[in-house]
């Protein structure tokens, strides 16, 4: 009874809840909702959407210059084989980060068992929300004195690719282990983008700001109609 109770149509569709936190050089939380399709004729590879509202929070966390062309000289597919320009990296510290961001999100996972998946998702494009604060500002490119600047987190969220990214998104790679039917562990690690943008624009016609962090993430997966399944 036990290993039938795991039984599932391999393309039925399934949906799940997620509660996941991250925590490292910083902290997220992060309840989300996803949809998967099996593809195939045994549905082990699956193709997903969903909705994720991600805070992120932190002390005294540097965002760097953000836009792709001051980062490595040049916009599109080509910025991920550019060397970054250490020389355009101005940093903006802000010593109480809180972002909140709810985006769509894209989700591709393997099911090795009935029981066992490896995935990985990704913010697809969103908007975001938080309080105006101050930072410190420091321009490596202009060598000029810090100075208090306010920032406010960057409203529109958008995947592109790398540095071309606009605003705060989240990606995650992960195992998830089902405990039963409907609850699983799902842990690994997130790799969260905070944007902020300033109130007035700064060295190098430059007003965007970010901070990469990559954090250990353990999560709660809940699934209501596994498998097409109610009971």
């Amino acid at each position: 009874m036990a290993q039938s109770a795991f039984a599932q149509s391999p393309k039925a569709p399934q949906s799940n809840f997620d509660f996941a936190i991250a925590a490292g050089n910083g902290l997220y939380v992060a309840p989300s909702w996803s949809r998967f399709h099996g593809l195939g004729a045994k549905g082990k590879f699956q193709l997903g959407y969903g909705l994720r509202l991600t805070s992120q929070f932190g002390s005294n966390v540097p965002h760097l210059t953000a836009p792709a062309k001051l980062t490595t000289g040049q916009n599109g597919p080509g910025v991920l084989f550019q060397e970054t320009i250490e020389a355009n990296l101005d940093t903006l510290t802000l010593q109480n980060v809180q972002v909140n961001s709810l985006n769509a999100s894209i989700h591709l996972q393997y099911a090795f068992s009935p029981k066992l998946e490896v995935g990985f998702n990704i913010d697809a494009i969103g908007f975001s929300f938080g309080g105006q604060q101050s930072g410190r500002f420091e321009a490596r490119s202009a060598g000029r004195a810090p100075s208090t600047e306010m920032a406010s987190p960057t409203t529109f969220n958008l995947l592109l690719i790398s540095d071309n990214d606009l605003g705060s998104v989240n990606s995650e790679l992960y195992v998830r282990y089902w405990l039963s039917p409907r609850w699983a562990l799902r842990g690994g690690l997130g790799f969260a983008f905070s944007e902020y943008t300033t109130s007035r624009t700064l060295t190098l016609d430059n007003d965007r700001f970010r901070a990469k962090r990559l954090m250990p993430m353990l999560a709660v997966s809940f699934a209501p109609w596994r498998g097409g399944q109610s009971n």
